[in-house]
């Protein structure tokens, strides 16, 4: 408003000018040449134009379209005595319209003689900033500055200025002077009388002003008493702020705890299965000694049916000879009776006498004979009772040895199940152990998360201060990241970890990992010393592969870090190559590179390289372990080289399967910062959870409606029908997640969105919260982005 009065004080002064020195200098012009008062004029007109450029510009350029050779004198002689704005001035002559544009010119002058070019010179300047000075033009619409004759006798020169053509079309900037020494044509008078109109609008405008100024005092002193309030809210968050890093290292103190736990547990576990393998092995020794005692008894069974047999024979033996006998004793009676018959008979008394002799010769030897049968028998009778007994007790032994031996097998199978059975239990524990305790360590770390991005979105703070906000969100992040370690290598071991295999667009998960680290490198202010380079196989089309992109990711992501952590300067690479069969990733560095005496140790669990005590590098010692797993898993292989101080090299494959898809990349969706005239329901049992979550949402213009469990959550449902997201956790007391969400459903006439948010993080109960009929899901600790693109997406 100040320089509006200068302005208007300055017209009064340029009034007075022109009344005492216009009218002379008009009739001085008339003993003067016009081309000399055109040229004087040209000069007064440039010393009143502002060029937007004009402070870069080391020469004025005036290009002349004239064959008047005395104007172009002119021109040059007072190009060669002034200067203009304290720079040179070259003139041009130029006699076609195709060279004017060439030429750049600030100030083109057009001859009355080349009038009927104009309108083409116009439209081929048209927005370019140069100023146009003409003579006796016709064409007013694109007139800026027009010399005319005040008389028919051509001997009154004077001139018009049209300001919105100067200025709107070619934007130049018109001083006032120029405008109140605008010729014949300009009615001074009432332009003064428009400026003073001006200034009582604009001395109104003050009076306004000043007003809105005392109002806006009153608001100051408002404001101030508001700063104070904050000042002590914030000196209030520094503590809560302090509290929370104390919370923290409490955190990871019981981490510490719990990795002691599960390391015990494992190790536990591994002599589980050592006993296992034990046992095992003396059941495979004691069956195999089974086997060779039942082929001993089978050899012996058969031994004794051969004697069993050979007894029989004997025995038939036996009575064959006790028949034999039986008709030699019946033959000695009747020899007896024909030596009775023949005693009377003297004649026959010596024959009689010599076979009685000889009969009973035979009788001594017959019975000798059958005594040695006889003996025989017997001795051969006590064999077999002998030889029986012998076979009794060996049945006898073998079948206590069977029934020894089915006592053992019942008691290492039984030792063998309750062992395996042990092992599952433990195996279970374990699991619901890493589960609960992610889920309790999740749901603090939300809180304190959630309320740092809340504060970091709030305060204008100091570097400083910023730096313990990026030491809470780092430390937290490295927290998370350490539970999402533990997690993987437990379903890793137990062989629960699953594969989500679908058709992806390589070249797109690449690009964004290079987006992301490029970021990082940013962060940790390693820009000027580092260089990051992608290098994807472009011997081929962009990829359409079946893998589990989010595994894949978390493998090169891995390898990326490690890169980055170890790389202060060079080079770090990263890409894949397409081979027959195959897929090989890469990512190289030129950082501090791995002695050769721990390859070997490089991907074993809590193995970490400790090369100096110069500098300590963060990490668990369980990346590479997942990462290596993840890819064997997925029908690789991986492997590295390096050598100190020259870089590392990690290499991994996956089998080369294509995609049955056609991937078109997506869009960028729209995310949306308020969401007026919406209305959620908030269902948690943590305070602090839920503070957090009032505070995001009521700052996205959301109406809200809070419940502490799933019962509370139903009755709010049921009060409330215009409803339009719900927000439900999983693990509440009275009634959980998952029942609220089906009773949600059932008195429900429309479908509205429904969002799980929680601290499990298990791939199962993930499925489950999917398989449950949820339209969403948002893992804790929450991410205000992420939180607000779901949002986005789900209305």
């Amino acid at each position: 408003m100040v320089e509006l009065f200068n302005i208007v004080v300055r017209f009064r002064l340029f009034i007075i000018v022109i009344i005492g020195f216009g009218c002379p200098f008009i009739s001085q012009a008339q003993r003067v040449s016009d081309e000399k008062i055109k040229t004087a004029y040209t000069y007064q007109f440039a010393q009143n134009i502002v060029w937007p450029n004009e402070q870069a510009l080391d020469t004025f350029r005036i290009v002349v379209y004239s064959d008047n050779p005395k104007l172009i004198n002119e021109f040059k002689e007072i190009s060669t005595v002034k200067t203009l704005k304290n720079k040179h001035i070259a003139v041009y002559k130029v006699d076609q319209i195709t060279r004017i544009k060439g030429l750049k010119p600030n100030i083109l002058y057009v001859d009355n003689k080349f009038n009927e070019s104009l309108t083409e010179i116009y439209q081929e300047l048209l927005t370019i900033p140069v100023l146009i000075i003409t003579e006796e033009s016709t064409l007013k619409e694109f007139v800026m500055i027009n010399f005319i004759h005040l008389s028919n006798e051509k001997n009154k020169l004077s001139f018009e200025v049209n300001r919105n053509a100067i200025e709107q079309n070619h934007n130049l900037t018109v001083l006032p002077r120029l405008l109140l020494l605008g010729g014949s044509r300009l009615d001074v008078a009432n332009l003064y009388h428009v400026q003073e109109e001006k200034l009582k609008e604009m001395q109104n405008k003050v009076e306004g002003y000043k007003r809105e100024i005392e109002k806006q005092q009153i608001i100051v002193d408002s404001q101030g008493q508001q700063i104070e309030q904050q000042n002590y809210e914030l000196r209030s968050q520094k503590q809560e702020i302090y509290n929370q890093q104390v919370q923290i290292e409490i955190q990871k103190n019981k981490l510490d705890t719990l990795l002691n736990e599960i390391n015990r547990q494992q190790q536990v576990v591994i002599d589980n299965i050592s006993l296992l393998k034990k046992n095992k092995d003396d059941i495979d020794n004691q069956r195999k000694t089974i086997s060779l005692q039942v082929k001993e008894m089978n050899q012996w069974n058969q031994i004794l049916e051969k004697q069993k047999l050979e007894i029989q024979n004997q025995y038939e033996k036996i009575k064959d000879q006790r028949e034999t006998l039986f008709v030699q004793q019946k033959r000695i009676q009747t020899q007896q009776k024909f030596l009775v018959l023949t005693v009377s008979s003297i004649v026959l008394t010596l024959g009689l006498i010599f076979f009685i002799l000889l009969g009973y010769r035979d009788k001594q030897k017959a019975n000798k004979i059958l005594q040695e049968k006889n003996f025989a028998i017997e001795e051969q009778e006590t064999a077999l009772k002998y030889q029986t007994k012998l076979i009794d007790l060996a049945n006898k032994e073998l079948e206590e040895q069977n029934q020894l031996l089915e006592k053992t097998v019942e008691v290492r199978t039984e030792e063998y199940r309750i062992a395996k059975e042990k092992a599952e239990e433990a195996d279970k524990l374990k699991s619901a152990f890493l589960a609960n305790v992610s889920h309790e360590i999740r749901t603090p770390l939300n809180a304190i998360v959630g309320f740092s991005q809340i504060l970091s979105l709030q305060l204008d703070y100091d570097e400083e201060f910023k730096g313990h906000f990026d030491v809470i969100m780092q430390s937290s992040n490295d927290l998370l990241r350490l539970i999402n370690d533990i997690i993987d290598i437990s379903k890793i071991e137990s062989g629960q970890l699953h594969f989500n295999i679908v058709d992806c667009l390589l070249e797109l998960e690449l690009e964004t990992l290079h987006r992301f680290y490029n970021e990082q490198i940013v962060i940790e202010k390693k820009e000027n010393d580092l260089k990051f380079i992608y290098s994807p196989d472009r011997s081929v089309q962009p990829l359409i592969i079946k893998i589990d992109p989010a595994r894949i990711k978390q493998v090169l992501t891995n390898l990326l870090s490690n890169a980055l952590k170890f790389t202060d300067n060079g080079v770090i690479e990263f890409g894949y190559k397409v081979h027959k069969d195959e897929i090989e990733f890469f990512v190289t560095d030129t950082g501090i590179g791995i002695p050769k005496q721990f390859h070997n140790d490089i991907f074993q669990r809590f193995r970490k390289i400790k090369q100096s005590d110069d500098r300590l590098y963060s990490g668990t010692g369980l990346g590479l372990v997942i990462s290596k797993s993840l890819v064997e898993l997925h029908g690789g292989r991986m492997w590295f080289e390096s050598s100190p101080q020259q870089g590392t090299g990690f290499f991994f494959t996956i089998p080369l399967i294509y995609g049955d898809a056609k991937i078109e990349e997506p869009s960028p969706k729209k995310r949306i910062l308020s969401f007026d005239d919406k209305t959620v329901l908030i269902c948690e049992d943590d305070n602090n959870s839920m503070e957090f979550l009032k505070r995001i949402l009521s700052k996205l213009n959301f109406n809200i409606i809070a419940a502490c469990d799933g019962v509370e959550a139903i009755e709010m449902f049921k009060n409330n029908p215009d409803i339009d997201v719900v927000l439900l956790d999983i693990q509440m007391p009275r009634l959980n997640g998952y029942d609220t969400l089906a009773e949600i459903r059932k008195i429900s006439t429309r479908k509205i969105p429904i969002i799980a948010q929680t601290a499990f993080a298990m791939t199962h109960e993930i499925e489950k919260i999917i398989n449950s009929g949820f339209d969403d899901y948002i893992s804790k600790p929450i991410v205000v982005e992420n939180l607000v693109d779901i949002l986005s997406k789900r209305l």
